[in-house]
Protein backbone atom coordinates (compact mmCIF):
# COMPACT_ATOMS: atom_id res chain seq x y z
CA UNK A 1 0.00 0.00 0.00
CA UNK A 2 1.36 3.39 -1.02
CA UNK A 3 2.26 5.92 1.64
CA UNK A 4 -0.07 8.91 2.21
CA UNK A 5 2.60 11.36 1.00
CA UNK A 6 2.91 9.44 -2.27
CA UNK A 7 -0.86 9.47 -2.75
CA UNK A 8 -1.03 13.22 -2.12
CA UNK A 9 1.81 13.88 -4.55
CA UNK A 10 0.21 11.74 -7.29
CA UNK A 11 -3.13 13.53 -6.95
CA UNK A 12 -1.57 16.98 -7.25
CA UNK A 13 -2.56 18.65 -10.53
CA UNK A 14 -0.31 21.34 -11.94
CA UNK A 15 -1.40 24.48 -13.73
CA UNK A 16 -2.17 23.89 -17.40
CA UNK A 17 -0.01 26.85 -18.52
CA UNK A 18 3.30 25.55 -19.97
CA UNK A 19 6.23 26.20 -17.67
CA UNK A 20 4.12 26.87 -14.57
CA UNK A 21 4.77 24.48 -11.67
CA UNK A 22 2.06 25.82 -9.36
CA UNK A 23 -0.83 23.64 -8.39
CA UNK A 24 -4.14 24.06 -10.24
CA UNK A 25 -6.84 25.73 -8.17
CA UNK A 26 -9.67 26.66 -10.55
CA UNK A 27 -10.43 25.60 -14.15
CA UNK A 28 -7.02 23.88 -14.41
CA UNK A 29 -5.20 27.18 -13.70
CA UNK A 30 -3.24 28.32 -10.69
CA UNK A 31 -4.42 31.39 -8.82
CA UNK A 32 -2.13 33.75 -10.75
CA UNK A 33 -3.13 32.58 -14.25
CA UNK A 34 -6.78 32.22 -13.30
CA UNK A 35 -6.92 35.87 -12.30
CA UNK A 36 -5.33 36.83 -15.62
CA UNK A 37 -7.94 34.80 -17.53
CA UNK A 38 -10.72 36.37 -15.51
CA UNK A 39 -9.38 39.90 -16.00
CA UNK A 40 -7.77 39.85 -19.46
CA UNK A 41 -9.20 36.69 -21.06
CA UNK A 42 -5.80 35.03 -21.58
CA UNK A 43 -3.44 33.32 -19.08
CA UNK A 44 -0.25 34.69 -20.66
CA UNK A 45 -0.03 38.42 -21.23
CA UNK A 46 1.82 39.78 -24.27
CA UNK A 47 5.20 41.37 -23.67
CA UNK A 48 4.84 45.00 -22.79
CA UNK A 49 6.43 47.44 -25.19
CA UNK A 50 7.81 50.77 -24.10
CA UNK A 51 6.84 53.73 -26.21
CA UNK A 52 9.64 55.94 -27.51
CA UNK A 53 8.55 58.87 -25.38
CA UNK A 54 8.62 56.65 -22.28
CA UNK A 55 12.21 55.47 -22.75
CA UNK A 56 15.38 56.80 -21.19
CA UNK A 57 16.89 59.56 -23.32
CA UNK A 58 20.48 58.33 -22.78
CA UNK A 59 21.94 56.89 -25.99
CA UNK A 60 21.92 53.08 -26.02
CA UNK A 61 19.56 52.73 -23.04
CA UNK A 62 16.11 51.19 -23.66
CA UNK A 63 14.94 51.22 -20.05
CA UNK A 64 11.65 52.82 -19.11
CA UNK A 65 11.85 56.33 -17.67
CA UNK A 66 11.45 56.47 -13.91
CA UNK A 67 8.41 58.77 -14.13
CA UNK A 68 5.72 59.25 -16.75
CA UNK A 69 7.23 62.47 -18.08
CA UNK A 70 10.82 61.84 -16.94
CA UNK A 71 13.84 61.84 -19.25
CA UNK A 72 15.99 59.23 -17.48
CA UNK A 73 15.54 55.69 -16.21
CA UNK A 74 16.10 54.87 -12.54
CA UNK A 75 19.71 53.77 -13.13
CA UNK A 76 20.86 56.90 -14.99
CA UNK A 77 18.92 59.21 -12.69
CA UNK A 78 20.61 57.75 -9.58
CA UNK A 79 24.01 57.71 -11.28
CA UNK A 80 23.80 61.40 -12.12
CA UNK A 81 22.55 62.15 -8.60
CA UNK A 82 25.56 60.36 -7.02
CA UNK A 83 28.35 61.35 -9.41
CA UNK A 84 27.04 64.31 -11.40
CA UNK A 85 27.45 62.50 -14.71
CA UNK A 86 26.16 59.52 -16.69
CA UNK A 87 29.58 57.84 -17.01
CA UNK A 88 30.24 54.17 -16.34
CA UNK A 89 29.52 53.24 -12.71
CA UNK A 90 33.01 51.75 -12.28
CA UNK A 91 34.34 55.21 -11.52
CA UNK A 92 37.08 56.12 -9.11
CA UNK A 93 36.79 59.28 -7.10
CA UNK A 94 37.79 60.98 -3.87
CA UNK A 95 35.30 63.04 -1.91
CA UNK A 96 34.64 64.45 1.56
CA UNK A 97 31.66 63.28 3.60
CA UNK A 98 29.33 65.50 5.60
CA UNK A 99 31.35 64.51 8.72
CA UNK A 100 34.57 65.80 7.18
CA UNK A 101 36.28 62.47 6.38
CA UNK A 102 37.86 61.72 3.01
CA UNK A 103 36.42 58.68 1.21
CA UNK A 104 37.90 56.76 -1.72
CA UNK A 105 35.31 55.19 -3.99
CA UNK A 106 35.88 52.55 -6.66
CA UNK A 107 39.20 51.31 -5.25
CA UNK A 108 39.48 47.68 -4.14
CA UNK A 109 41.24 47.26 -0.81
CA UNK A 110 41.27 44.69 2.05
CA UNK A 111 39.39 47.09 4.35
CA UNK A 112 37.07 48.51 1.69
CA UNK A 113 33.43 47.47 1.82
CA UNK A 114 31.00 47.13 -1.03
CA UNK A 115 28.42 49.82 -1.51
CA UNK A 116 25.70 49.96 -4.16
CA UNK A 117 26.43 46.59 -5.71
CA UNK A 118 29.97 46.34 -7.05
CA UNK A 119 31.28 49.68 -5.80
CA UNK A 120 34.00 49.70 -3.14
CA UNK A 121 34.39 52.45 -0.56
CA UNK A 122 36.90 53.02 2.20
CA UNK A 123 38.09 55.93 4.31
CA UNK A 124 41.40 57.35 3.15
CA UNK A 125 42.90 57.58 6.65
CA UNK A 126 42.16 53.91 7.35
CA UNK A 127 43.70 52.86 4.04
CA UNK A 128 46.87 54.91 4.60
CA UNK A 129 47.48 53.45 8.06
CA UNK A 130 46.59 49.90 6.98
CA UNK A 131 49.13 50.05 4.16
CA UNK A 132 51.76 51.21 6.65
CA UNK A 133 51.26 48.85 9.61
CA UNK A 134 49.51 45.94 7.86
CA UNK A 135 46.76 43.61 9.11
CA UNK A 136 46.69 41.72 12.38
CA UNK A 137 46.74 42.98 15.95
CA UNK A 138 48.33 46.22 17.10
CA UNK A 139 48.65 48.34 20.25
CA UNK A 140 46.59 51.43 20.98
CA UNK A 141 48.80 54.51 20.75
CA UNK A 142 47.35 55.89 24.00
CA UNK A 143 46.53 52.99 26.37
CA UNK A 144 48.59 50.15 24.75
CA UNK A 145 45.51 47.89 24.60
CA UNK A 146 45.59 45.13 21.96
CA UNK A 147 43.33 46.06 19.04
CA UNK A 148 42.75 44.75 15.51
CA UNK A 149 41.12 45.81 12.26
CA UNK A 150 38.57 43.00 12.26
CA UNK A 151 37.54 43.20 15.92
CA UNK A 152 34.30 44.76 17.13
CA UNK A 153 33.50 46.86 20.15
CA UNK A 154 36.26 48.15 22.40
CA UNK A 155 38.90 45.95 20.68
CA UNK A 156 38.28 47.51 17.27
CA UNK A 157 41.15 49.48 15.74
CA UNK A 158 40.23 53.11 15.07
CA UNK A 159 42.51 55.48 13.18
CA UNK A 160 43.15 58.63 15.21
CA UNK A 161 44.23 61.99 13.75
CA UNK A 162 46.86 63.56 16.01
CA UNK A 163 46.09 67.14 14.96
CA UNK A 164 42.32 66.45 14.84
CA UNK A 165 42.25 67.49 11.18
CA UNK A 166 40.11 64.81 9.53
CA UNK A 167 41.42 65.64 6.07
CA UNK A 168 45.10 65.51 6.99
CA UNK A 169 45.71 61.87 6.15
CA UNK A 170 49.49 61.88 6.03
CA UNK A 171 51.04 58.88 7.76
CA UNK A 172 52.79 61.04 10.38
CA UNK A 173 49.39 62.33 11.52
CA UNK A 174 47.74 58.90 11.94
CA UNK A 175 48.02 56.47 14.85
CA UNK A 176 46.07 53.32 15.78
CA UNK A 177 43.76 53.76 18.75
CA UNK A 178 41.00 51.89 20.55
CA UNK A 179 37.45 53.15 20.36
CA UNK A 180 37.46 54.42 23.95
CA UNK A 181 40.60 56.54 23.57
CA UNK A 182 39.51 57.88 20.21
CA UNK A 183 36.08 58.96 21.46
CA UNK A 184 37.52 60.42 24.68
CA UNK A 185 40.03 62.52 22.76
CA UNK A 186 37.29 63.62 20.39
CA UNK A 187 35.04 64.80 23.22
CA UNK A 188 37.92 66.57 24.96
CA UNK A 189 39.11 68.34 21.83
CA UNK A 190 35.58 69.42 20.93
CA UNK A 191 35.26 70.91 24.45
CA UNK A 192 38.61 72.69 24.09
CA UNK A 193 37.67 74.17 20.71
CA UNK A 194 34.30 75.24 22.06
CA UNK A 195 35.88 77.11 24.99
CA UNK A 196 39.08 78.26 23.33
CA UNK A 197 38.08 81.92 23.67
CA UNK A 198 37.13 81.64 27.32
CA UNK A 199 39.24 84.28 29.19
CA UNK A 200 39.19 82.30 32.43
CA UNK A 201 40.69 79.20 30.77
CA UNK A 202 43.23 81.33 28.91
CA UNK A 203 44.34 82.89 32.19
CA UNK A 204 44.40 79.49 33.92
CA UNK A 205 46.62 77.85 31.28
CA UNK A 206 48.85 80.91 31.06
CA UNK A 207 49.83 80.37 34.67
Amino acid sequence: MASPSFVQESKKVHCSVPGCSRGARCNSFCGKHYQRVRKYGVPILPERTVATWQRCTISGCDNRSRTRLGSFCEMHYCRRYRTGSFDDPNYKRRYVTSHGYVVLSGFKHPIAHRSRGEHYRCYEHRRVLYDAIGPGTHRCHWCIQVISWSAKGKRRLVVDHLDNDKQNNSLSNLVPACHRCNSSRGLFMSWVLKHQNDPFLAKLFAQ
